[in-house]
């Protein structure tokens, strides 16, 4: 990607006018069965991971904090691991502690999870248009509303409120108060085809939801009735995923081409960039996650991760040669508690359908990633 010049803000981390990220290591989740997982999310409030399965369940892992330094990663940590990230080796797989594992199994199957950021409680949305709230402390659902004809494709929590953004491939998008015992729609805004992500910036200013055919919906939460306006995108292809930027002023586009889109609030300035490819080869990018001082990382059907600064233009870093190969990775989540660490999921991407999958050899697997940032 070429360079422009930056915009400096206030309150984001940089060095030398930039983002910066390096890997230090990586470890693997062993002490839970995964089974055909799609979507692997931190607690904003604590070092619990929410995975989401096709097989009708979630799962509530709480990981050791002090399993998530820096310094065990890297080789220096006290399980006297081996020598420290260097230029061709990385260091023996560091111990993750994990603390309780808890399984909810549904009665359907969650098609989109993510947590509200003031509280534990789950956001689950899935099949016949249900959406609902679950409390990861018992397990149990304390709210859920039919907000749409068909599967639901995303949830989002509109910040620390008490409403939920979500998305449908009936072509809704729908904000409901999770106050109400019995439902509590606000609004349903029909668009005009599926509705395959959505996603609300952390201060609850901006909605955007992209749909299957290319354009993108934007949503004004902060003028009475939500205002919104449709825009086309840049890329050629369906889209898979869209997350706002943490200060509401856009969002990123992941494709199925193997490429993303930057696109600004006010339509200035947005372009399109080239990610996961090789050659002639392209893989899907399934997931985009923003660490909390706006670098972004996106996740893709090659089993790698890239590392962006969207206000410069570049990548921060790629895969390195010496972390492990993975198959595909279907979702990646920087922690909001601890920024240098990231949760993986690797598991099959449907992308040859369900003919593709093997349960007996299910490669599903949660892996901790630790990037440096500085």
């Amino acid at each position: 990607m070429s360079g422009r010049g930056l915009g400096q803000k206030q309150g984001r981390m940089r060095k030398g006018g930039l983002y910066t990220a390096r890997f230090v290591g990586h470890a693997e989740v062993t002490r839970v069965a995964w089974q055909c997982i799609h979507t692997a999310r931190w607690s904003k409030n604590s070092t619990t991971i929410a995975t989401a399965s096709y097989q009708k369940q979630i799962s509530l892992v709480s990981v050791d904090p002090s399993s998530l330094s820096k310094s065990n990663f890297d080789g220096r940590g006290s399980e006297g691991l081996a020598s420290g990230f260097g230029a061709s080796a990385i260091p023996s797989t560091p111990t993750v502690n994990v603390l309780s594992t808890e399984h909810i199994n549904l009665p359907f199957i969650p098609s989109s999870i993510a947590w509200q950021l003031h509280q534990e409680r789950l956001l689950v949305g899935g099949a016949r248009g249900l959406v609902s709230l679950y409390d990861a402390a018992t397990g149990q659902s304390v709210w859920s509303i039919k907000a749409h004809t068909a599967s639901v494709s995303s949830v989002a929590p509109l910040g620390p409120q008490d409403t939920v953004c979500s998305a449908s491939f009936d072509g809704t998008v729908a904000f409901s108060d999770t106050r109400t015992a019995a439902g509590g729609l606000i609004m349903s805004k029909r668009l005009g085809s599926a509705a395959i992500s959505c996603d609300v910036d952390p201060g609850a200013s901006v909605c955007v939801a992209a749909t299957r055919d290319e354009g993108v919906a934007w949503w004004d939460l902060r003028s009475p009735g939500y205002p919104f306006t449709t825009r086309e995108t840049k890329l050629n292809y369906v889209p898979h995923v869209v997350r706002c930027m943490p200060d509401g002023e856009g969002c990123i586009i992941g494709g199925a081409e193997g490429r993303c889109e930057v696109a600004y609030k006010e339509g200035n300035n947005g372009y399109a960039y080239k990610c996961h490819r090789n050659g002639k080869d392209t893989w899907a990018v399934n997931d985009i996650s923003f660490r909390v001082d706006g670098a972004f990382l996106t996740a893709g059907s090659d089993g790698k991760l890239n590392v962006w600064d969207h206000e410069s233009r570049k990548r921060l870093q790629d895969w390195p040669s010496q972390m492990p190969d993975l198959t595909h990775i279907v979702s990646a989540d920087f922690s909001t508690l601890i920024p240098s660490i990231v949760v993986v999921a690797e598991a099959y991407d449907f992308s040859n359908g369900t003919a593709g999958y093997d349960e007996d050899n299910d490669s599903s697997t949660i892996h901790i990633m630790c990037m440096s940032d500085h």
